[in-house]
């Protein structure tokens, strides 16, 4: 099993503990147009690859815990090929779906989730970064 998981404690306000969780996936997210097409030629591809990135976040549920409240959620890819940054964004939606499936996060419309700085670098090997904080 490996070992993808740090954990840290912050003192937020009025000294209450909070946790950051970083988590490391061997995987990235389609781009919106590669996501646009997985959805109207196949839509059933759609909940596999959320299904996928389920079962990636099931591992890190038990250490992670449920979502209580709201959570900032803050996604770095590591791609070969650099996309525009709307496109990234876009295929970032079946990765939110599996984090509220799992139970990572509650929902994820602004009430419960707050965006941190996404972005995307590249890399020669693959990985998505996951910082999952509690607000």
């Amino acid at each position: 099993m490996r070992n993808n998981k740090k954990t840290i404690f912050i003192y937020g306000k009025e000294n209450q503990i909070y946790m950051k969780h970083t988590i490391r996936i061997p995987i990235i997210s389609p781009t919106g147009n590669e996501l646009k097409r997985i959805l109207y030629k196949t839509p059933y591809k759609y909940k596999e690859l959320r299904t996928a990135w389920g079962w990636e976040f099931t591992v890190f549920k038990v250490s992670v815990g449920k979502a209580k409240g709201k959570r900032k959620v803050t996604v770095v890819s590591l791609r070969k090929k650099i996309c525009d940054y709307d496109n990234f964004i876009a295929g970032l939606k079946p990765v939110f779906d599996a984090m509220q499936d799992t139970g990572l996060i509650i929902n994820d419309d602004a009430k419960y989730l707050e965006h941190g700085n996404h972005g995307q670098f590249p890399g020669k090997k693959i990985e998505t970064v996951i910082t999952i904080e509690d607000v």
